[in-house]
């Protein structure tokens, strides 16, 4: 791969060390049922609270919530407000992430009221406007426990949680005795993090290209072209911390990078406050493209490594090559690989809802992966549901694909729902048989 340096970079806005500890303590564990206590009692203040604001209050029936986990709650129908407020409560220790939306929502507003990410335990998400039966989608990001759901229906908003809950709203410590951090470490050299990278995706059986090398203008920025390949490629961008000794380490390197094709379509983006970007993106035909980056130190350069895979030989080839690097997205972005035979199962469907029964091996593990085949998508969804059991991915990947795995048991037929949301959209469905774990092939 040829790069080479310009100033014309697109403007975009843009590792620990681990400490092991031993500590020699007497533990005293709270109980499944007195810890279920606490959270009803913080359910009922909420609720208390809720209905002296003028609301019609109701209650979910409490859920578990198991690590990694998503669940989908259909909200008790009841109450004529234009507002509908739920308040989803987990121990202290927990963080999970929800959605607020009903059924007839085509695109979801994320306006931080109907989505959100838990504090201490607690979130507050609020719709109003949209007739419709409501849901609530919980993700667990950490911890696994109970849930306590509080829905309330009024004209407007309801009072903050932090406002009922202050226990649950952050430190406590009053202002002078909350001290500031302090410096930031310094960055290991980006020749060393990039060495890193290489081995790891050598580990993970890719093909590393040479390594280049983009040096920054006076803003920061630069670009460099590279050609994709067909297959599956994470391409990364390490800076250089260049920063005076003596002007402290509370600012921080910040790397955000695109990739996008000759036509300017954007092919993959990373904007997370990290010192490094990693760019992943799977493509079905040679694609002439662009990697640009913000962030770093003027002048300084900046490493790219590059790895690359080519797409799983047995995802299904009917609907082109396109679909099948987005099927070959979904595996990326999970870790995931597929069997050595062909798919038991494949369909394809419209936009909107559509469950697909399907026959199955009872004592046999599964994995669907499904992906947009035509028409501009808004997101797309998938769901397995295996007797009272359901297993579901809302996110996708870049709302064009999506992916799960799940295990038959003792069923002998299961359902899975794709949820495709777009304009003159299609989809096709691929369900793989595997053996073992479907996430041993860990990349």
């Amino acid at each position: 791969m040829r790069t080479r340096a310009s100033s014309s970079a697109r403007p975009t806005k843009r590792f620990a060390p681990l400490m092991l500890c031993v500590i020699t303590a007497t533990v005293v564990v709270a109980s499944p049922r007195v810890a279920r206590a606490d959270l009803r009692d913080l359910a009922a203040r909420v609720a208390d609270a809720f209905r002296l604001a003028g609301a019609e209050v109701k209650s979910s029936p409490t859920r578990f919530l198991n690590d990694d986990e998503t669940v989908s709650v259909v909200l008790p129908a009841g109450g004529g407000g234009a507002c509908t407020s739920v308040a989803l409560l987990g121990a202290r220790g927990m963080s999970f992430r929800g959605r607020l939306s009903v059924e007839n929502d085509d695109e979801p507003v994320e306006d931080g009221r109907t989505t959100g990410a838990s504090v201490a335990g607690a979130l507050l998400l609020t719709r109003c406007g949209e007739p419709g039966t409501a849901r609530v989608v919980i993700t667990s990001d950490a911890g696994r426990g109970a849930v306590e759901i509080v829905i309330a229906r009024a004209k407007g908003p309801m009072p903050t949680l932090t406002s009922v809950l202050p226990e649950r709203g952050g430190s406590s410590l009053p202002h002078q005795f909350q001290t500031e951090p302090g410096e930031l470490p310094a960055l290991v050299p980006a020749s060393t993090r990039a060495d890193v990278a290489e081995v790891r995706a050598r580990h993970d059986s890719a093909t590393v290209e040479p390594r280049a090398s983009i040096v920054a203008t006076a803003e920061g920025a630069g670009s460099a072209p590279i050609v994709l390949e067909p297959g599956c490629h994470r391409i990364e961008l390490f800076g250089i911390d260049l920063r005076p000794r003596n002007a402290g380490r509370r600012g921080r390197l910040d790397l955000d990078g695109e990739l996008r094709d000759s036509d300017d379509e954007l092919i993959a983006r990373d904007r997370t406050e990290a010192a490094d970007a990693r760019l992943e993106a799977c493509v079905g035909e040679t694609t002439n493209a662009e990697v640009s980056y913000v962030g770093s130190v003027a002048g300084a350069p900046v490493v790219l490594t590059h790895g690359r895979w080519p797409i799983p030989a047995r995802l299904p080839t009917l609907w082109g090559n396109a679909p099948r690097a987005r099927m070959a997205s979904a595996l990326l972005a999970r870790h995931a690989t597929l069997p050595d035979s062909d798919a038991v199962f494949v369909a394809q469907g419209p936009s909107g809802l559509t469950t697909v029964p399907i026959t199955v091996e009872p004592g046999a593990c599964y994995m669907a992966v499904a992906a947009i085949t035509h028409g501009s998508a808004r997101g797309l969804g998938l769901r397995a549901v295996i007797g009272a059991r359901e297993i579901a991915d809302e996110r996708g990947v870049g709302g064009v694909a999506s992916a799960l795995a799940f295990c038959a048991e003792e069923r002998d037929a299961v359902r899975v729902a794709v949820d495709a949301r777009g304009t003159a959209l299609a989809w096709g469905l691929a369900l793989f048989r595997v053996q073992g774990a479907v996430w041993g092939g860990v990349r």
